[in-house]
């Protein structure tokens, strides 16, 4: 399965390139000031004292001279024309900006994805209760709806009162041994779906020893596990934690993976990668942007709403990438990220059904599609991951099950 790249917004490249934009309009805006203050040269000299006292002298020469400092203000060619023409360019360079924005956010993509969703919901009849939990996928889509956006956070409030508390978890180790270390974005998101297709609630912690013996790690991270968005048992990765996420709640999943780490031995200085599909990603940009006990230097998600955070730390650099055809990444009502902190890449390998396009398949194509991208912008986030894909690096891996305890 192949994938074409669609779209790529953010980053420190584009984020360059808006500020040449930025640079540029200042310039005309400069150009045209200059050109203002230029017009006062004429006035001022048609009204020079020594000049007019010329005129019985010399009227001819008088008349000349002031007919062609008139030309200068009101001309064809006249100061006051430039001045409003540069002035003009600024203001198209400013509209242009805003343009190429908008389009690089995705909005353009983003609309024809929502008419085409619509009309397939028209043709195909309404979807099932089921079919539609299952649509969520990242665990946002039934619960938003019956909330609203805007009472996200209201509802995260409404579950802890009814749940209880949601940071008392237990991380037990599963198992501990030898893993390859990933060579590209696509050994990325292959080793998570492996990690998916295991019990509810594991996680892996990597951990990679390069040849001059510095170390750092990995830390693979599997979406929801439990759809129900009433669920109140022990499992971690439920519809309720997407709640909490959306809304910058504390989470169970979250210290689960926090205390996992500390039991993997990540220590202060050693540089984290966190990769995250749907509610992994979700959680991993909130770990990354409210600051843990690590150095989250990198985060990869896959096919995961991440327009709530608004922040990065100094340091951190984030790589989305969003399967065109998935709702889940929709599912934060924004436009995709123009953070220089964050490159989002939005891709297309064909459509196959709303529960099929959040699958690690078309992921995996599309993480193929980047390693294979020539784009600059592309090219200078991954390049980040180089560390953490170099060959010959000796990688040891802890599996770890977090489960939830309620009440404590």
């Amino acid at each position: 399965m192949s994938a074409d790249i669609t779209g790529i917004s953010g980053g420190p490249v584009l984020s360059a390139e808006y500020d040449q934009l930025e640079r540029l309009a200042g310039t005309f805006a400069h150009a045209g000031l200059v050109l203002g203050e230029w017009l006062a040269l004429p006035t001022a000299t048609l009204l020079d004292p020594d000049l007019v006292a010329s005129a019985s002298l010399a009227p001819v020469s008088f008349a000349q001279v002031e007919a062609r400092l008139g030309l200068t203000m009101i001309g064809p060619d006249s100061l006051v024309q430039a001045a409003a023409s540069w002035a003009e360019l600024a203001l198209g360079v400013i509209a242009a900006r805003g343009v190429i924005e908008e389009v690089d956010s995705g909005e353009v993509q983003r609309l024809w994805t929502d008419a085409d969703e619509v009309i397939r919901l028209r043709t195909a009849g309404l979807p099932s209760m089921d079919t539609l939990t299952a649509a969520a996928g990242g665990g946002l889509g039934l619960i938003t709806a019956t909330l609203g956006a805007a009472n996200v956070s209201a509802g995260a409030g409404l579950l802890a009162r009814h749940q209880g508390p949601d940071t008392a978890t237990t991380t037990q180790p599963v198992t501990v041994g030898p893993s390859a270390g990933p060579r590209d974005l696509a050994d990325l998101t292959r080793h998570l779906g492996l990690l998916a297709d295991a019990a509810d609630g594991s996680v892996e912690v990597q951990t990679l020893t390069a040849v001059d013996g510095s170390i750092r790690h990995i830390v693979y991270l599997p979406g929801t596990d439990d759809m129900n968005p009433f669920s109140h048992d022990a499992q971690v990765r439920d519809m309720a934690e997407n709640v909490r996420l959306i809304a910058g709640e504390p989470t169970a999943y979250g210290a689960g993976i926090l205390a996992a780490m500390a039991q993997a031995g990540v220590r202060r200085g050693q540089p984290v990668l966190l990769v995250g599909h749907s509610q992994g990603g979700m959680q991993a940009v909130a770990l990354a942007s409210h600051g843990t006990p690590y150095d989250v230097t990198d985060v990869v998600t896959l096919g995961s709403p991440t327009a709530q955070i608004r922040h990065y730390p100094a340091g951190v650099q984030v790589l989305s990438l969003e399967h065109v055809g998935d709702a889940v990444p929709e599912l934060d009502g924004a436009p995709a990220s123009t953070n220089p902190a964050q490159v989002t890449v939005r891709f297309d390998d064909g459509v196959e059904g709303l529960v099929a396009n959040h699958s690690y398949g078309h992921y995996l194509a599309g993480s193929r599609a980047v390693d294979a991208s020539h784009d600059a912008t592309i090219r200078a986030n991954v390049g980040g991951l180089g560390n953490f894909l170099a060959p010959g690096q000796h990688a040891t891996s802890h599996v770890f099950q977090i489960t939830r305890v309620r009440g404590g």
